[in-house]
């Protein structure tokens, strides 16, 4: 036990751990400022010899050291490796961070750069052996994203750590499958558009992933959810494909039966199956056709979130858009949306369900043609114009309108949206911004 006096305080070695000495402050009456604990905390370092030997931690008022950040740029960078070395990310990088852009350099940045990249696989690692929901967050991809953008070179180190978490979920010793979709899902991400990564993630990716399917032999329903995000991870892979629409199926067949016995749910979970449950749309289809108001609004959102078969599904959509209550035109428009550039043949159809007597349709109609396109869509453009007129009366119409004329390209309606970035309403504001910006 060694002690160090300081006027007005007492520094007091109490512990030795990771080759860092661990202090504690105890104050006598001293001047609580932010200046005052700068000056003690300054004090201290030169004193226990901060730069030489080790770095010392404030056990009891971990903060304080940040209110002391020496002016020489390189005996910050010094103490910003010494921290690295001892695992001490977080403050390393609040002690850089705090220096002038241009003042960090070439070797600054590399510096700042490691010690994000340390934190982001403090947090991944977390991620992958904590049981704690609150740790399941990726609050890595903060600092990842922070470390490439500073040295562009870890790119390749982060995708070679994900690869070998991936292999050690398929040698058995990682078991959850989210983490396997999220690990899974980044290492495409970063490795997409760099030819010298892209290569090794696929094959890597279609090695895990037909691994992590051939052990779901009676997939739940959790477990589809998960199968889902992995078809859209490798949607070219006719194998991945095949397995995981073998384990869908039993599945689908499982969710029409428990709709015809009653249950609402199950409409939600074929809607969740998406493009996986095609099979199902001939038999909503006639659902739909068969049963009442209540029950027929349910197999509407699930006919647009599967987005199957068009012939069949668009004709029995435009039915229900002309002869339904407004629950149901609401309902069938956003189906209609969904469903994007294969529902282009019902455009003439939403432009006359833009003079519907129910607001809502209306305002979903204009969604719906910005979404689906095309040049039938342009003859609502129009319609779309003299909606800005009633930027105060009718925001979520205009707002609306002001998108879909961004996403058609109408050039026209620009002077409109330029007087429109002054509106009152930020929601009028931002759209103005962003259909200014599709449109250009």
């Amino acid at each position: 036990m060694v002690s160090l006096f300081i006027p007005n305080a007492k520094w007091e070695i109490i512990e030795i751990r990771r080759s860092s000495v661990f202090v504690e402050l105890e104050y006598d009456s001293i001047d609580d400022s932010p200046a005052s604990r700068g000056n003690l905390v300054k004090t201290a370092v030169l004193e226990l010899g901060f730069l030489d030997e080790k770095f010392y931690w404030l056990t009891e008022y971990p903060e304080l050291w940040t209110y002391w950040k020496p002016e020489n740029i390189t005996t910050r960078f010094n103490m910003a490796k010494r921290l690295l070395k001892l695992g001490c990310s977080v403050e390393a990088i609040n002690l850089l961070t705090s220096c002038e852009r241009s003042e960090l350099g070439e070797e600054g940045r590399k510096i700042l750069a490691e010690g994000y990249f340390m934190k982001a696989l403090t947090e991944k690692d977390r991620r992958i052996h904590s049981s704690s929901s609150w740790d399941k967050i990726g609050t890595w991809r903060y600092y990842i994203a922070n470390a490439i953008a500073l040295d562009s070179s870890l790119r390749k180190r982060w995708v070679e750590e994900l690869s070998q978490n991936l292999k050690d979920y398929q040698s058995g010793q990682k078991t959850e499958p989210e983490l396997f979709l999220e690990l899974s899902s980044e290492l495409q991400g970063f490795s997409e558009g760099y030819p010298e990564l892209e290569e090794c993630a696929k094959e890597t990716l279609e090695n895990f992933t037909n691994s992590f399917l051939d052990g779901l032999i009676n997939g739940n329903r959790w477990e589809i959810y998960e199968l889902i995000l992995l078809k859209e991870l490798l949607p070219e892979n006719k194998v991945t494909a095949n397995k995981i629409q073998k384990i869908v199926e039993p599945n689908v067949e499982a969710e029409k039966i428990s709709i015809m016995n009653g249950s609402t749910y199950s409409f939600r979970v074929l809607g969740d199956y998406g493009e996986l449950a095609d099979s199902s749309t001939p038999w909503l289809v006639e659902f739909i056709l068969d049963n009442d108001s209540y029950r027929r609004r349910d197999g509407i959102k699930a006919l647009g979130r599967i987005k199957g078969n068009p012939s069949l599904a668009l004709p029995v959509l435009i039915k229900f858009l002309k002869d339904g209550d407004w629950k149901e035109r609401r309902l069938t428009v956003e189906a209609l949306a969904n469903y994007g550039t294969a529902a282009q043949s019902t455009i003439p159809d939403l432009v006359e369900a833009l003079q519907d007597e129910d607001d809502g349709v209306r305002e979903l109609a204009t969604y719906a043609i910005g979404e689906i396109g095309g040049k039938d869509a342009q003859e609502a453009i129009p319609f779309f114009l003299d909606s800005l007129n009633h930027a105060d009366d009718q925001v979520d119409l205009c707002y609306n309108a002001i998108l879909t004329l961004g996403k058609l390209g109408a050039r026209q309606a620009e002077p409109e949206l330029l007087e429109l970035l002054n509106h009152d309403s930020k929601q009028i504001r931002f759209a103005s911004a962003f259909s200014l910006v599709l449109s250009i």
